[in-house]
């Protein structure tokens, strides 16, 4: 079909379609859209790698229609790619996605979802892939809801010179998961994240900062899991994260995690749990009535004239893990934590082993080196009543209008990103000014002054990155690398240091390595990772956890590598980060004689991700095309899928009804596969396997 400047296409009512099995050709200043009732159905039979739509200079795709239950679009082939189109524009419409199907763009221009619902055909969960960004510059989305799918967008951000992705009034519910973002930043605002079975937002390899502002994450499985650089800090403001299965917030990484006027709490495991050094500055935030209010291994955390509401459930523990200290290990280390919450009873003060239980990270276990914790004046001040649980169970799309108003003049909402350091955009001097700062502060090592020191630190690395952003991510700006290379040499001078401690060695030259990675010099960056591996493996007191961290570094880093080089594909590419978060090792327990209390303490040689899940267990994984898929429970009209990496169905086991605990799988080729758990149609649980020649 080929469409030319002035084509005039009519789709009369709402069962009128053109479906475009094959090639769509949009000429010269051409726009193809349509007018009336009816839908564009694209459902080519080609595999992902399929380009059926090609256009030329200056056409444009309109899809737009009378609201979010007009379907003006039907996606029945496995990707649909937009060829590089000055414009590609979805408003005040409904788009229904086949089992399996995908929309992208390959290139970057200006893409806009204003007023869209991007659902599945069924009805339920079908693991459609919805919309696959890239990182454009110029992506609006406002307004709009994505659900049913096993995501309900996916952001490889770090392909090619991708840009942080910004979107607001927007709902992801009942996916498997509600996002998922690779590399850069993600900015939300009035965003809904609501009944995702995995993770609400999964964000891995950031390396830009982030913001989640005036937002809901409520019953999902883990509400954000957040794996990123120092230079990828979260500010988080009127954020609630409730009711969700497992964790409110997983944090993976040496960024600061900034919480203010937020609420964390009833979440069934933990509200925040931190692993590889993220640094949580929560104030005036509700974090009650979590089984444990934060979890570290290893992290810190800021309390000291924050008025904190952190009570745990039954008064439990609301502090609880390893945290690194300049202390010598076996001296006992007091760290002041006024104004805050600990208990039902508001004077209640912390009581070590009672209402939280704290450890120096790198010191022997046995006895632990304890970390007190101390509040002189244990009041609170949050900023506001929460919202109670009927409510908050009860935010849905039934009444939008408790969210949003569709924003039908078919112009976006702006989204203004604010600097809450400074408004200074002078980043080179800002920068140099930091250091000195740093440097002049650094003589004094007393509890607060080293959490200054820490939150300066990173906030110098939150510079760089926004100065980068700033610049369009030109690697050949003059003073950017100039600033660069003044981190670098700075971060340098803090690992040289005859009192810098072991575990901070390490974190200033995994920065370094990272810093490298920013401005694209791979082959240094994975250079110095390896480097530090050895440093690791030489360590009495580092772990396999930092081990494992700089391990899925090189694998990520070495997968971007290959993609900028144009050795990968975008889906080869997004299979390789796949394999990056699969060859961590999984959770395992170690035992804690303390007080004579036995008590096993979760420690994460890594935790990034586990092949277990409510629904199944795959074992092994990855394997050689032979492994077995276990049960967690007796099903009836059940069906367990598994999907290759273009779409296609290659297995379909239905279990009888008395329940057929152990699966084995025989004979699949080398791939990647998704293996979906089905009962009575819905998709409940996703994993996905590996097989290696």
């Amino acid at each position: 079909m080929d469409v030319y400047s002035g084509t005039s296409i009519i789709l009369a009512d709402s069962d009128t379609k053109l479906e475009i099995s094959g090639n769509l050709n949009i000429l010269n200043n051409a726009q193809f859209t349509f007018t009336g009732n009816g839908y564009v159905k694209f459902s080519n039979p080609g595999p992902d790698a399929t380009y059926n739509i090609t256009c030329g200079t200056g056409a444009s795709m309109l899809f737009s229609g009378s609201g979010q239950s007009d379907k003006v679009l039907e996606i029945q082939q496995n990707t649909v790619h937009f060829p590089q189109l000055s414009s590609l524009t979805f408003q005040n419409c409904k788009i229904e996605m086949g089992t399996s199907k995908r929309m992208q763009t390959d290139v970057s221009y200006p893409v806009t979802f204003n007023n869209v619902k991007v659902t599945s055909t069924t009805g339920s969960n079908n693991s459609h892939r919805s919309f696959l960004f890239i990182g454009q510059s110029n992506v609006t989305i406002s307004n709009c809801i994505f659900e049913y799918g096993l995501y309900g967008i996916y952001g490889n951000l770090t392909w090619t010179d991708g840009a942080p992705l910004y979107i607001n009034n927007s709902i992801f519910r009942n996916n498997t998961k509600g996002m998922h973002i690779i590399g850069k930043g993600i900015h939300l605002i009035n965003c809904t994240v609501l009944d995702n079975s995995t993770y609400g937002i999964y964000c891995t390899g950031m390396s830009f900062p982030s913001a989640f502002e005036s937002c809901y994450f409520i019953s999902n499985n883990d509400g954000l899991y957040y794996n990123g650089s120092t230079s990828s800090n979260i500010d988080i403001e009127d954020t609630y994260f409730a009711f969700n299965y497992n964790d409110g917030i997983r944090a993976s990484g040496g960024f600061n995690l900034n919480l203010e006027c937020s609420f964390v709490i009833d979440n069934v495991r933990y509200g925040i749990y931190a692993t590889n050094g993220t640094k949580i500055y929560p104030f005036k935030c509700d974090m009650s009535n979590n089984l444990k209010t934060i979890y570290l291994n290893y992290g810190t955390v800021n309390l000291n004239a924050k008025y904190n509401q952190l009570q745990a459930l039954n008064d439990g523990y609301t502090i609880y893990g390893f945290a690194p200290s300049k202390a010598a290990c076996g001296i006992n280390v007091n760290q002041i934590c006024n104004n805050n919450r600990w208990e039902l009873n508001q004077s209640a003060i912390p009581v070590y082993n009672s209402n939280f239980r704290l450890w120096v990270y790198g010191c022997p276990t046995n006895p632990p080196t304890i970390i007190n914790l101390t509040d002189s004046n244990p009041l609170f001040q949050t900023c506001g009543s929460k919202m109670s649980r009927e409510s908050l169970l009860a935010i849905d799309t039934v009444n939008q209008s408790m969210f949003f108003t569709p924003n039908l003049d078919d112009e976006a909402i702006d989204f203004e990103i604010e600097d809450i350091h400074s408004e200074n955009t002078d980043y080179g001097n800002q920068i140099i000014n930091e250091i000195e700062s740093y440097i002049l502060q650094s003589n004094s090592l007393d509890n607060t002054t080293e959490s200054l020191l820490s939150e300066r630190y990173n906030y110098i690395h939150e510079l760089i990155a926004k100065y980068y952003i700033k610049l369009g991510f030109d690697q050949h700006n003059e003073t950017f690398n100039e600033s660069v290379s003044r981190i670098i040499d700075f971060n340098n001078s803090l690992a040289s240091e005859n009192s810098t401690s072991v575990l901070d060695y390490y974190s200033f030259c995994l920065d370094i390595a990272l810093l490298y990675q920013m401005i694209d010099n791979y082959d240094l960056a994975i250079e110095k990772l390896d480097i530090l591996s050895e440093y690791v493996i030489q360590s009495d007191v580092l772990s396999d956890s930092e081990y494992d961290y700089l391990q899925k570094w090189i694998c990520f880093i070495g997968a971007e590598k290959l993609a900028k080089e144009g050795l990968l594909t975008i889906d080869e590419f997004m299979l390789a980060i796949e394999d990056c978060d699969l060859c961590m090792t999984n959770r395992s327990t170690e035992s804690d004689d303390d007080n004579g209390d036995e008590e096993y303490i979760e420690k994460f040689t890594v935790s990034e991700t586990s092949n277990s899940t409510y629904g199944f267990y795959i074992s092994p994984n990855p394997n050689n095309g032979s492994f077995t898929i276990t049960l967690n429970d007796p099903c009836e009209n059940c069906e367990v899928q598994i999907i290759n990496s273009v779409g296609q169905i290659v297995k379909s086991i239905k279990p009888s009804q008395r329940g057929l605990y152990n699966i084995s799988i025989e004979g699949l080729t080398a791939g990647h596969y998704n293996v979906i758990y089905l009962i009575d149609n819905s998709v409940k649980h996703t994993a996905t396997v590996v097989v290696k020649q």
